[in-house]
């Protein structure tokens, strides 16, 4: 049987919105620092989501890296992904087969 050949493309797969901070470890710790001084509910409600929304539009990161950086979690891996994503432009595309990208 005869194998089909599949077409690749080379697609942007990372941007980062003009006018976002880059994360740093500096505004990581600040905001660790502000989660420390709200109340104890540790649930992504009241001004707990306030703090991850305002994290996210910072810096546009995802919801989930915002969340664990307020509780103080994985702060160094994600630093060091935005550091070389800033420092590397051509890793944002990548090549992948094109009826495999969704819209």
């Amino acid at each position: 049987m005869k194998e089909e050949k599949r077409e690749k493309v080379w697609i942007k797969w990372f941007d980062h919105k003009e006018g976002a901070e880059w994360l740093s470890m500096e505004i990581c710790d600040e905001y660790k620092r502000k989660a420390s001084e709200l109340p104890p509910e540790g649930e992504d409600t009241g001004a707990w989501r306030v703090l991850r929304k305002e994290l996210q539009e910072l810096c546009d990161i995802p919801e989930i890296q915002a969340i664990n950086i307020i509780r103080g979690q994985y702060c160094q891996e994600y630093v060091a992904f935005y550091e070389n994503m800033r420092s590397n432009p051509e890793l944002w595309y990548r090549w992948v087969y094109k009826d495999e990208i969704y819209d």
